[in-house]
């Protein structure tokens, strides 16, 4: 390419045959077909998954607002980080609940709303133990 330029010549077909590469590597080797056909075939099962997820995350984060919305003005002065994961948009629900999915910062919004409400222990729990257990064990299966 770097000759052809030299000499004068149109090197922008050239150019693009750059972005082909990882189509041309692909299909001289076996094994990356055989990579690449499997990854192809686990894509539509890894949807099913994220559409599973994203129907509870849903459903779980409806339940949330209805239960804890008033809840938000005295915890969020106690809490900083419940300023943004709290439950009085749905934005911000499921942010609060997809936190407790991975199970990284579930104490502090758990520990906020407890106190506040009976039924907050029944919600935190089921969703933690549905969530953690078969929704995550299923998107590692699919994986």
């Amino acid at each position: 390419v770097v000759f052809l330029a030299h000499l004068g010549h149109d090197t922008a077909p050239l150019r693009f045959a750059r972005g082909l590469r990882g189509f041309f590597l692909v299909v001289s080797l076996p094994s990356m077909l055989h990579t690449w056909q499997a990854i192809v075939k686990t894509i539509p099962h890894v949807l099913d998954v994220m559409l599973f997820l994203g129907v509870v995350l849903l459903l779980w984060t409806i339940v949330g607002i209805e239960l804890f919305h008033d809840n938000h003005l005295e915890i969020a002065k106690e809490n900083p980080l419940f300023q943004l994961m709290n439950f009085e948009t749905p934005g911000r629900a499921s942010l609060a609940l997809f936190v407790l999915l991975t199970t990284e910062n579930y104490p502090n919004i758990m520990a906020a709303i407890l106190p506040n409400s009976g039924w907050s222990f029944l919600f935190f729990g089921s969703f933690i133990v549905l969530g953690t257990f078969l929704l995550l064990n299923t998107t590692r299966r699919v994986v």
